[in-house]
Order: structure tokens, then sequence, then C-alpha cells
């Protein structure tokens, strides 16, 4: 399209409408597309054209260099300044990038190439540290982040502040060397455009080959590979049609028939994925079971952040009511954000419902980018497979007493889930040898095997209410 304008009167409009295109297909951002929105060339093409319109004026107007644009643009370039500084200040990891937050550094580098004339260019971007910069610039642009990515792999996603910066050190490094010794030699030799091509067309043959063999796999032993191959979220629980992801409707049969006393598990996606191991210990304790779980919604009523999760509570309250369970266990993701005031109306509507026995169930440990990966790149220095893990691989101690300490405020039964997983030496990674015994299968969900350790562990005190039990005592698994 831009060979096809290239030479037309009306050029500049047809750059700035092609911008405008691009830049409302990027706002696809907003209803989920997030990975195409960034990686794809057709939502990201509108920067690039914002710098050809600047040429386009630059060309247009060659008196932009004239002392009465001097304030015009001194005003130009501090705006600039600040629209670049706010973006890298104000956005984060969490930010809908690029869509329209993508307009603060792109328009901030607009104003300040079309202010040539500013204190801002004339002197603090024109000086000699700033040049060299600037001519280092594309290869630090390519380096930091393979190498900055590749930290944060290693260091299971938490690298600290001196091995980031030590990273940024060695990209610079880096680059100056690419400039040095790769990018002004490429510069200076005749007819080098095909063997770049040839080079780079070697280099893409050489990616797909290593997507293709899955990294190349074959480097680590057939055990770890199983590791690395497990899916996340792969549990059973989690496939249930009483488990929701999506949608408002729960399905059918979540409270089995008969007339045996009834557990009711309520909570979020992690109560799914305990779902499994505890439907086998409650019918080994001839108990049946009701369960109702929701993705991204704690057992707690009226909690008015997600109308979607208020309504599904209401719904699970409900069949608490009618169908008065023996048990209640409520379990999620208890974290910092967790609102316990909520919560603790919660638990007292279900105790004005005379629940004979009303238990939270703590939080499993989460693993920092997935218990599978942290194996995996534990494997990779130590050539062996840890039974424990600690350190900031995993965390969750907090939040258990947090909730040990609410549950006793409350008078709710509380079973510790990092008790029974962890203790002084770290955090169980496998309940077995085999792969299928990794107890999680990402950051928090538990393993079909996973599930049923925990179940295991916490029964005598689920089921008989026992005031202690060796099976969440700190240390004793």
């Amino acid at each position: 399209m831009l060979l096809l304008i290239a030479r037309r009167r009306w050029r500049p409009l047809y750059v700035f409408a092609l911008a405008a295109v691009s830049f409302a297909v990027g706002l696809l951002i907003f209803a989920g597309y997030k990975e195409w929105s960034f990686y794809s060339p057709i939502p990201r093409a509108w920067e690039l054209l914002a710098g050809g319109l600047v040429a386009e004026r630059q060309i247009a107007r060659r008196d932009f260099l004239k002392a009465g644009f001097v304030r015009q643009h001194d005003l130009q370039a501090t705006l600039g300044l600040a629209l670049i500084a706010s973006a890298a200040i104000g956005l984060s990891h969490d930010s809908l990038f690029p869509g329209v937050s993508a307009l603060l550094p792109v328009l901030g580098a607009v104003l300040l190439i079309l202010s040539p004339s500013s204190a801002i260019n004339r002197g603090f971007l024109s000086s000699p540290a700033m040049v060299r910069i600037g001519l280092i610039s594309y290869p630090l642009y390519l380096w930091h982040w393979p190498l900055l990515s590749y930290l944060g792999i290693l260091r299971s996603g938490d690298p600290n502040f001196l091995e980031i910066w030590a990273a940024v050190i060695l990209a610079g490094a880096l680059s100056y060397l690419t400039y040095r010794f790769v990018e002004l030699p490429l510069r200076r030799r005749l007819k080098v455009v095909p063997k770049l091509a040839f080079g780079l067309a070697g280099l893409g043959v050489i990616g797909i080959a290593t997507v293709a063999a899955s990294g190349v796999d074959l480097r680590f032993s057939p055990e770890i590979r199983d590791i690395a191959r497990i899916e996340p979220q792969d549990n059973a629980g989690l496939r249930d049609k009483c488990f929701v992801e999506g949608g408002f409707e729960f399905g059918p049969n979540c409270i089995e028939a008969g007339d045996k006393k009834l557990l009711f598990l309520w909570g979020d996606s992690t109560a799914a994925a305990l779902y499994p191991g505890l439907k086998e210990a409650a019918a080994a304790r001839d108990f049946r079971m009701a369960h109702f779980e929701v993705a991204g919604c704690p057992p707690i009523l009226a909690a008015g952040s997600v109308a979607r999760c208020d309504q599904l509570s209401d719904t699970v309250f409900a069949h608490i009511q009618a169908s008065r369970p023996d048990i209640v266990v409520v379990h999620a993701m208890w974290g910092p954000k967790t609102d316990l005031e909520r919560f603790r109306q919660t638990v007292e509507r279900l105790v004005a419902l005379k629940t004979p026995r009303i238990i939270i169930l703590g939080p499993v440990p989460v693993w920092k980018r997935g218990l599978p990966l942290a194996l995996t790149n534990f494997y990779r220095f130590h050539h062996t497979i840890p039974d424990r893990l600690r350190g900031g691989i995993v965390s969750g101690d907090e939040s258990d007493a947090r909730m040990a300490a609410f549950s006793k405020q409350t008078g709710a039964e509380y079973i510790s889930a990092w008790n029974v997983f962890c203790n002084p030496d770290g955090c169980l990674t496998r309940t077995g040898a085999s792969t299928a015994d990794v107890a999680a299968t990402d950051l928090v969900h538990l393993s079909d095997n996973g599930s049923r350790f925990l179940a295991q562990a916490i029964a005598d005190r689920l089921f008989t209410g026992k005031s202690a039990s060796e099976a969440v005592t700190r240390g004793s698994h």
C-alpha cells in the first residue's frame, strides 16, 4: 500500500488514513486480543506511520530552525518528554499495551522530533553521551530483551535489582560491540544485502526447527521432558460441569443424591482442583458430595467487585440453604486482596443456617511461574529433581497465617493446606516418583494426585472433627 501511494499528491493524507485504521484495529486489545494486538504488524503500523508523517512535515517545512520557533519548540519538547516519562513511570506489566496507552510514548517522540530548536534537543539530546546512546540504541533494543527474558526464566520470574541492572549493563556492552564490529562494517560493504537476506533466512530455518523440536528437548532426561510438558490446569475437577469458568450456569448433578451425610465444597478454581481427591475421600468415609466452584470468585457473598461472582455466590448459598449439608468446606486462593470483612459476614450467614461444621481450608502453595517450570529450571543447574523447593520460588505462608488468625476470630474451623505440603525444608514438589505425581500443574492448581494427597492428609480432621491430627502438623510429611 505504501508503494501504491508513494507518488500520490495526497500522500500525507493517505498515510494518516492508514495510521488511523491501524490504530483503530489495535483497539481490539480491549476485546481480549492482547497478544495479537501486541505482536501483529497491523495494529502496530500506526506507530511507524507516525514517523512517516513527521518526515512529511519536515520535508514540507524547511523553516523549522528559525528563531521564532524556539519558544514553541521548547513547549512541544517539554510536553513530549513529559508524555514519554509518564509512559515509563505509569505503565506496568498489567497495563493494556499498545492500545490507547501507546499514544503516550509515540506522541511524545513525535513532539520531540518536531522540536529541533528546543533546549532539550539542542542541549540534552545533542550531548555526546546521549548521541552515543543513540548510535547503539537499535542493537540495545535487540540485546536487552532476550537477556532480561532469559534472566527471568533462570530466576523463576523473580530477578533482583542487581541482576536486572547487570543484564542491562551487559546489553549495553554487547550493543557497542555490535555497532562497532557488525553495523559499521556492514554499512560500508558493497552488495551485502543478498548475503544478509540469506543469513536471516538461515536463522529463520533454525528458529522453525527449534520450535518443531519443542526447544530441542533431547538435552533433558525423559522424566524432566514429561514434567515440562504438563499442561496448566490439567485436573479433572477443572473440567467438571459444576466448575463455572465462563457464564452463569452450573451443570446438573452438582449435589449427589441419597441420604448419606453431605460434604459441601464451595470455592474458586483452586477448590475445583481439590474436588477429585476430596470426592474419593468422601466416598471412603461414607459421605456424599456437593461442589460448586467459580473461576476467579472466592466463596464470599456480596463482595461487590464482580457482579457475576455475586450472582453465582447467591446461587451457591441457595443450594446450601436447600441441601442442609453436614459440613461446608470453603476454599480459595486466599491472598492479601481477600475481603475478610465480607467473608466474615458470609461465615456468619452460614452459622445462622445452623450448619453443623464450617471449615475454612487454607491456601495451597503458590509457585512462581508454575511448579513444572520451577522443577525444569532446578534440573538445568543441579541435574536432579528435588522433593522440596523453598525460597522465592514458592509463597503462601503469610496468607496461611492470615487465614488461620481470621478463622479463630470467626469461630470457624481451620485446616492448613500449607502445613500439609510445606515444612522448614521447603514445599513438596511431588507426591510420588512419577510425572503424574507432580503436586501442581501451574502456579496454584493441584494436579489430580496432588488433590488426592491433600484430601487424604486432611481426611481425619475433615470428616471426624479431631482437634489435632498428624496430617496437618507442620513437618509431618
